[in-house]
């Protein structure tokens, strides 16, 4: 019986241990997708107590794919080492970094003032990844855009996540480079692309369009 005991306890250590390595990315060892949601939920108990929303910001390396590309996987993976540091020495002891997957990362901010702890934590981590990186020979730049997300009073952490990726899309469309907070004419303008593409997707070119041609002289 007592081998038994034994091996029920062995096989819960053993399961925990596979649960938390589920939850953490293997090659920053930051916590993963996975951990997001229940870092957005613990980040809004502790705010609650201070009546104070939490704020999701999404960042994406906008030069990573050619750094990638040009140097190969090693240099890109040396590359996203380098970057969870620096953005991981640029949060407070209470915020948390995540990789989300390639070159996209998350930082949940508790406790947040929208006025000046939002655009201040935005700087920190713009700032952080400004100065080039070293890649053997060579000195690598990546622009960075990141979306951010401020918690209503009953915002869930899909909605959230949802709402930043939207700022994230306005900030690099706008040219990179910058921290954009998601606004509601964001998802009106995502909405009615989204729409627009769908209907020209399954449009009957020959039964609703008719081409207009207008000479250039």
């Amino acid at each position: 019986r007592a081998q038994s005991v034994a091996q029920v306890e062995a096989a819960k250590r053993m399961h925990l241990a596979l649960e938390r390595q589920a939850a953490v990315d293997l090659l920053t060892g930051l916590p993963n997708r996975r951990a997001l949601e229940p870092a957005m939920r613990s980040a809004r108990a502790s705010a609650a107590a201070e009546d104070r929303p939490i704020a999701l910001m999404i960042l994406d390396l906008d030069g990573f794919k050619a750094t990638n590309d040009t140097l190969g996987h090693l240099a890109g993976d040396q590359l996203l080492r380098a970057v969870s540091e620096r953005l991981s020495d640029a949060l407070a002891e209470d915020e948390t970094l995540l990789r989300l997957g390639g070159d996209e990362f998350a930082a949940v901010l508790p406790n947040v003032d929208n006025e000046t702890d939002v655009p201040e934590a935005a700087h920190r981590l713009l700032a952080a990844l400004d100065e080039p990186f070293d890649l053997g020979p060579r000195h690598e730049r990546l622009r960075t855009s990141i979306g951010v997300a401020i918690t209503g009073e009953h915002s869930q952490p899909e909605g959230l996540l949802r709402h930043a990726d939207m700022a994230l899309y306005e900030a690099k469309r706008a040219g990179g480079s910058m921290a954009l907070v998601f606004e509601p004419a964001m998802e009106l303008r995502a909405t009615s692309t989204s729409t627009m593409t769908r209907a020209l997707r399954d449009a009957d070119f020959d039964a609703e369009f008719r081409p207009v041609y207008q000479p250039i002289v």
